[in-house]
């Protein structure tokens, strides 16, 4: 049921965002606003902007006035009014899967794939751009790679796209060894 939320609210963000030409400014204001849902400073009360949104004691006009005050300029009307709607019909605990639905519409609308790379020590650029090359070619879009360091991976690399998870690490490959010895 909750999928069915938010794929209608984030297919009909997306359609208003194709329809206006407005594709990469809506999705950058998602992106500003999932972060501000995951990582805002606390707030007086000790919450951040995702607890603001769900707490049942604030009345829905506050809601929305602290959410169009914070916002005015930041991001564009049209995506206020898609956060306002999701407000009056009581759906801010989705929020922020509505807004990471619509991000994927859009990334599969431009072909492109998210990987998130890990390993144990920082990649150099050439390095990244080989990898890059190779997952454009075997998923047959473009890739935007973020990455991370996990310095218990001793080494190689661990890749997750799309849903497929690559675990080329040292620390990956001695798992699989004690894995079939018990």
């Amino acid at each position: 049921m909750a999928e069915l939320v938010f794929s209608r609210y984030s297919e009909a963000f997306f359609d208003l965002a194709r329809q206006t030409g407005q594709m990469e400014r809506f999705a950058d204001d998602a992106k500003l606003v999932l972060t501000a849902l995951d990582t805002s400073p606390q707030a007086e009360g000790g919450s951040n902007l995702g607890e603001f949104l769900c707490h049942p004691q604030i009345s829905e006009a506050d809601k929305i006035g602290v959410l169009e005050a914070s916002l005015k300029g930041k991001v564009a009307d049209e995506t206020v009014g898609l956060i306002v709607v999701i407000i009056r019909k009581q759906r801010e605990s989705e929020l922020a899967d509505i807004l990471r639905s619509f991000l994927k519409k859009v990334d599969e609308f431009n072909r492109l794939a998210q990987a998130h790379i890990t390993s144990a020590v920082p990649i150099d650029e050439g390095r990244l751009e080989t990898i890059r090359g190779i997952l454009s070619e075997k998923f047959g879009k473009k890739i935007v790679i973020t990455t991370s360091i996990d310095k218990d991976l001793i080494g190689g690399l661990k890749v997750l796209i799309q849903g497929y998870s690559f675990d080329r690490t040292i620390k990956g490959s001695i798992n699989e060894l004690k894995a079939g010895i018990y």
